[in-house]
Formats: structure tokens, sequence, C-alpha cells
């Protein structure tokens, strides 16, 4: 397979988990509404939550992100670059998070064409894949996000319910989401970026 087609799988698969996502998150809406005006059933808002969550983790996460670091024996400035941010990649649990870029470790640009640079490189074709997932993740980083990462649900679905919190009480903080505008304002900042990147890599890695 040439380098295109594996770039192209590759964002094939993650957009079908993208989309699993989006559905998922769509029926847990809708379940929301059944919980909190009807008095309908609790079961299918966990599991489309659920579901929603474990889609968006495979989305991003599907690639063993170790395979980013370089196993050369020489360093580099831009190599270092790359190592930091696998760290970062693999130490934060990003899950459906928009981050502010101030949270990588450098600068954004630096980052990206450091990747671009590697994803060139005369690599083994395994980790030029997990690069390429690793660069397009970069999308989620948006300038003035702030401190707090925005979440589709306004909640952190990989942390346990707080102590003695019903699921109907989780239920009134999804449904009271404060940052719904701003994560959709920055989820569609961050999927346009995502088709740059791509050309960026279809430029970088060629056919």
């Amino acid at each position: 397979m040439n380098n295109k087609g594996a770039i192209m799988n590759r964002e094939l698969i993650g957009g079908l988990f993208g989309w699993g996502s989006i559905i998922a998150s769509f029926a847990s809406v809708y379940y929301l509404y059944q919980l909190m005006m009807n008095d309908g059933p609790a079961k299918p808002l966990i599991i489309a939550t659920v579901v929603a969550f474990v889609c968006k983790g495979f989305a991003r996460k599907y690639t063993n992100v170790e395979q980013v670091k370089s196993s050369r024996q020489v360093s580099s400035p831009a190599l270092d670059i790359v190592g930091d941010y696998a760290d970062y990649i693999a130490e934060n649990s990003i899950g459906d998070e928009i981050r502010d870029v101030s949270a990588l470790p450098h600068p954004k640009e630096d980052i990206l064409q450091a990747m671009l640079n590697e994803a060139r490189a005369d690599i083994d074709e395994n980790r030029r894949e997990a690069l390429i997932i690793c660069t397009m993740m970069l999308a989620d980083f948006q300038e003035g996000v702030g401190e707090k990462p925005l979440t589709r649900l306004g909640i952190n679905l990989s942390a346990p319910l707080a102590e003695g919190e019903d699921i109907r009480a989780l239920a009134s903080r999804i449904a009271n989401n404060p940052d719904k505008g701003r994560f959709d304002e920055f989820e569609a900042r961050a999927n346009a970026e995502r088709l740059q990147i791509s050309d960026q890599l279809h430029a970088a890695i060629g056919g």
C-alpha cells in the first residue's frame, strides 16, 4: 500500500469512529430529553453516553503513541519535539476534549513541522501511520479555549460519578452544560484545521 493509501485508510477508520461518536452523542441528547421530560429509562442514556466516549477514544487512540517516538540513536531538536509531544499524548487522557493550544509542550506550529518532517523521513510504515494520527490530533488544540478543556457533554466521561450523585443529577449536568455553544464553535474550527493538516500530510508524504 502506498503512503497516500495509508493516510486514507487511517482517515477512513478514524472517521467511522468519529461518526459513531457523533451519532451516539445525539442519541444521548434524545434519551436525556426522554429522561428529564417524560421520566424515561436511564439505561439507554448511559449506554449512548459510554458508546460516544468509546468511539471518540478509538478514533484518537487506536494507534500506538509509543511508535511516534524515534528509535534513532542520533537526537535533534525536531526529534525532541516529536518525542515530547508523543509523551504528552500518552500521559494525558484527552478523550472527547478540545484543549487550549498552550497545553502543548511546544508551540503548535513547531510540533506540526517536526511531525511533517518526520513523517516524510525514511521510517517504518507502522511508525509513519502513528505519526499521521498524532499529527491530526493537533487540530484539537485551539487558541482561546482557556485552561478548562471543552467537551461535547460538559462532563469527564472517564471519571466516576461524584459520591452520592445519581443518573438524574448527571443528566441535569449534561442538559445544562454551559460550554455547549463554545464546544460547537471550537469543534468546527478543529474539523476545518484537520482537513488542512490532512492536505499537508498528503503533500509531505506523497503518493
